[in-house]
């Protein structure tokens, strides 16, 4: 069966593509940092082979012997995906020069070295193939903290088109796709950074408010109400905690309760409101609808 090269197979997109392929009979090759996680693929018994090649796709000598020996083991590919990829969130004024060189190292140097020691091999065996990159939607628009990820993924895209002019004549093709964000253990992170930045101190009110319940309890007296909060138990269970009770709030005498419709009443304010925009909305509906047939009777 042909033989198929994969870059980052072990999780999330690559994959899929993995299962996708072997369940398809094909012989994949997966070149990934991440044993565990590919030789779990490999025992759910699909009718292609699944092979293992341990690989920092950013060294262009472990991918150039890596690339080797899978030509040795399975073949020639005739189907490249070069999905292996990472991404570090951060701010314009957080970017740090690791982060920077190993998003570069990975997402770019390591889609051209991969691409360059296949493309000999599919050269060389006379039979044509089929190269796809991983780029990202982020190749077309802006994200938050995504500024050196965006633009290997824009570099990317750009190779493609550039690829595929150079390798026509051996009759390979070259495509870039472009995804949006997709759930998967790389995006697992963005998430968390963004609910880090943007949620932080609003989980954490929500957190505390879940943490301390409140009940409210007739008082002794009659005009008022009594609260205490509750300790917080397994199984759901609460018990009143030893903070002694305070006076919250006050309820009017039955008999001197306002009318529903009083003005200092929330529920006639917005009852009001309500009426007036529904009355200036059906003034410029009719409006609009005058001038519609002014013009188009």
């Amino acid at each position: 069966m042909a033989a198929v090269f994969i870059t980052g197979g072990a999780t999330g997109i690559g994959a899929a593509s993995v299962r996708k392929f072997a369940a398809n009979g094909f012989d994949v090759a997966v070149f990934d940092i991440n044993a565990q996680a590919v030789a779990d693929l490999a025992q759910e018994g699909h009718s292609g082979s699944i092979t293992y090649f341990g690989t920092d796709v950013g060294q262009r000598s472990a991918v150039r012997q890596s690339i080797a020996a899978a030509a040795e083991q399975v073949g020639a590919p005739t189907t490249l995906f070069v999905n292996a990829g990472i991404q570090k969130l951060a701010g314009i004024f957080e970017l740090e020069d690791e982060d920077i060189d190993a998003m570069i190292d990975i997402n770019l140097k390591g889609v051209l070295y991969t691409v360059a020691e296949a493309a000999a091999l599919m050269r060389d065996a006379g039979n044509g193939g089929t190269m796809v990159l991983m780029a990202s939607d982020q190749a077309l628009i802006g994200k938050e903290g995504s500024i050196v990820y965006g633009a290997t993924k824009g570099a990317v895209a750009q190779m493609a088109k550039s690829l595929s002019m150079a390798l026509v004549e051996y009759g390979i093709r070259v495509n870039a796709v472009c995804p949006a964000t997709v759930k998967t253990p790389l995006t697992d992170q963005v998430f968390q950074w963004i609910a880090d930045k943007h949620f932080y101190a609003f989980y954490n009110a929500v957190s505390a408010a879940n943490s301390v319940r409140v009940v409210r309890l007739r008082g002794p007296s009659s005009d008022g109400w009594r609260s205490r909060p509750l300790s917080p138990r397994p199984h759901g269970q609460a018990l009143f905690s030893s903070t002694p009770p305070r006076k919250t709030a006050s309820i009017p005498p039955s008999g001197l309760k306002r009318p529903a419709l009083h003005p200092a009443n929330g529920p006639w304010k917005l009852w009001w409101f309500g009426v007036v925009g529904a009355m200036l909305s059906a003034w410029r509906f009719r409006l609009s609808t005058s001038r519609h047939d002014r013009v188009y009777r």
